[in-house]
């Protein structure tokens, strides 16, 4: 909210500044050599909740993460499976004490190498996520830069928020909870349908998509 209140007085500031440059301009007897026009602050909203979950790509990501978790845990299980056994065994009364020292050291390297596995998952696994986070992100910004420009919109403000037409789930615990805890964040209460630029971003990302963008030069 800070910032957005920000922006607003910069662009109330500039307003105010070219009026009064103008009527000290009149006073002093000057004459402007073009008639000024006045300032028309044209600003739209995109959710990007609502395009991720309608965007191709970001499917398509989604679906490569959850590839990447399923093909770690298909690693990990094996692991695990070896340590419950062992502890199993340990724990059987006529196991003798060698056996279970012995078990004990074996559960013990097993642990230490599943540890190993999941910490190396982890990294790739955010590694990953954060370079497609990156690429979509990069992508939804160049759409809303390009609808911008196209449609003479001066300022977009971006927001996450369920639909509000989908009430269940706009007033879920959730998504109240989301908007009482994060107050500088941009949550519209009332938004005209003709200042909502989603569905228009997310039409033309899905457009690139099928004519073959790779969004790789999005981010210069």
């Amino acid at each position: 909210m800070k910032r957005t209140i920000g922006i607003l007085a910069g662009m109330a500031t500039l307003g105010i500044g070219v009026y009064l440059g103008s009527q000290v301009f009149a006073q002093q007897g000057g004459r402007p050599s073009t008639a000024a026009e006045p300032l028309r602050t044209r600003i739209a909203v995109v959710n990007l909740v609502q395009v991720l979950k309608k965007y191709s790509k970001f499917q398509a990501c989604d679906a490569e993460l959850k590839q990447q978790i399923s093909k770690a845990k298909a690693e990990l299980d094996p692991y695990e499976k070896q340590i419950k056994e062992k502890q199993a065994k340990a724990q059987l009364p006529d196991a003798s004490a060698a056996d279970r020292e012995a078990l004990k050291r074996d559960i013990e390297r097993l642990t230490l190498q599943y540890r190993e596995k999941v910490e190396d998952a982890d990294k790739a696994f955010m590694k990953r996520s954060g370079e497609l986070a990156v690429q979509i992100y990069h992508e939804v910004e160049d759409a809303v830069d390009v609808f911008a420009k196209s449609n003479a919109i001066e300022l977009v403000l971006m927001y996450n928020d369920a639909l509000k037409s989908q009430r269940d789930e706009f007033y879920s615990p959730p998504y109240v909870q989301q908007r009482l805890k994060m107050p500088n964040a941009f949550m519209p209460m009332y938004v005209d349908p003709r200042m909502d630029i989603t569905e228009a971003i997310t039409q033309m990302l899905n457009r690139r998509v099928a004519g073959g963008y790779s969004g790789s030069n999005s981010g210069n």
